[in-house]
């Protein structure tokens, strides 16, 4: 019984670790690519790019200037009226201005206002869907608790069984 109770024990400690290396390196890669690669990660909090980007998933974007977009490229932009980060498709260019016109594809009309190419902050590459529900989920009071209890639920699991491996062991070495 002893040892059924070692192997659990020890895969429950493997898998916590291959875990904990896991969110690491995602740390670590999240840390890192905007620096290396150019990259920025946003939230995709509307459902105007529908399906080509799912609403809760965290869209991957490369800086570009806003005279680089181009009739049919899916770009981030600081929305004049807002101020807020909206992601749409180049429809074409405004007139003679320096201006982009641009479209959610779910949307059935242009945005009322054209992007000026100052305003373009890049250029989307890819999604990765649902990350973006779990980070809103994350910022919110069962999240943050969630962040919180978890790990150290585990920790004080980890400990617990290592002093009960402890004082069996001390149990055993023990003349009867």
């Amino acid at each position: 019984m002893r040892t059924l109770a070692r192997l659990i024990s020890g895969l429950i400690s493997w898998l916590a670790l291959g875990l904990l290396a896991c969110l690491v390196a995602g740390l670590v890669f999240v840390a890192l690519a905007p620096r290396l690669l150019g990259w920025q990660f946003i939230i995709v909090a509307g459902q105007s790019m529908e399906p080509s980007i799912q609403y809760g998933s965290v869209a991957v974007v490369e800086r570009i200037s806003g005279v680089e977009a181009k009739p049919g490229d899916v770009i981030t932009f600081v929305d004049s009226g807002s101020g807020g980060l909206v992601t749409h498709r180049v429809l074409g260019y405004a007139g003679d201005s320096p201006s982009l016109l641009t479209k959610g594809d779910n949307n059935t009309d242009a945005d009322p206002l054209p992007v000026p190419v100052g305003n373009v902050r890049g250029r989307f590459l890819f999604e990765v869907p649902h990350v973006g529900s779990i980070a809103h989920w994350m910022r919110s009071p069962e999240g943050y608790l969630a962040a919180a209890v978890v790990p150290g639920s585990l920790v004080i699991l980890f400990e617990l069984a290592s002093i009960v491996r402890t004082l069996r062991r001390r149990d055993d070495a023990l003349p009867a």
